[in-house]
C-alpha cells in the first residue's frame, strides 16, 4: 500500500513538473511574440534606431530576409514625414510550445496619426503566426506569416 502511494506521488509530482514546463515554456514565446510585434511596429522618429536593432538582434532566417526592406521603407517614412505609429497586443495564443521552438499567433491593433491634426489618423487590426526558435539559447523570431 505505502509503496503505491509513494508511486502515485511519484507520478503525480512528474506530471505536475511537466506541466509547469509548459506553462513556462507558453508564457514565455507569448511574452517574446507580443514584444516583438510591438517593439516593430511601434515606430517613431526617436524610437526607429530600436526598431532596427531589435530587428538585427532578435530576428533570424526567413523572418529577418521578410522585415529588412519593408522595415528599411517604414523607417524612411516615419522619419521624413514623423509619423508616429502604435501597436496594442489584444490576444495571443501559443499554438506550440517545445523547449527549442514555439509558435504563437497574435492579435494586435495599429494606429498610425500623422503630424498633421487634419489628417485622420488610421487604425487597423492585424494578426501574424509567429514562429520563434532558440539559438544559441537566445530566442528569436524566425517567421512570420499574415494570417487571415
Amino acid at each position: 500500500m505505502i509503496v503505491a502511494l509513494v508511486a502515485v506521488s511519484v507520478v503525480f509530482a512528474v506530471g505536475i513538473n511537466r506541466y509547469d514546463e509548459k506553462n513556462d515554456l507558453r508564457a514565455e514565446y507569448s511574452d517574446f511574440a507580443s514584444q516583438m510585434i510591438v517593439n516593430l511596429t511601434t515606430l517613431n522618429p526617436d524610437s526607429v534606431d530600436d526598431a532596427l536593432k531589435t530587428l538585427q538582434d532578435k530576428t533570424s532566417g526567413k523572418a529577418q530576409q521578410q522585415m529588412q526592406d519593408s522595415m528599411k521603407q517604414a523607417v524612411g517614412l516615419v522619419k521624413d514625414q514623423k509619423i508616429d505609429t502604435k501597436t496594442t497586443i489584444l490576444s495571443e495564443a501559443v499554438t506550440k510550445a517545445e523547449p527549442d521552438e514555439g509558435t504563437a499567433i497574435v492579435v494586435y491593433g495599429w494606429q498610425m496619426k500623422n503630424p498633421d491634426p487634419k489628417e485622420e489618423t488610421i487604425v487597423q487590426t492585424f494578426r501574424w503566426r509567429v514562429q520563434m526558435t532558440r539559438i544559441n539559447g537566445d530566442l528569436k523570431m524566425t517567421n512570420f506569416e499574415w494570417v487571415t
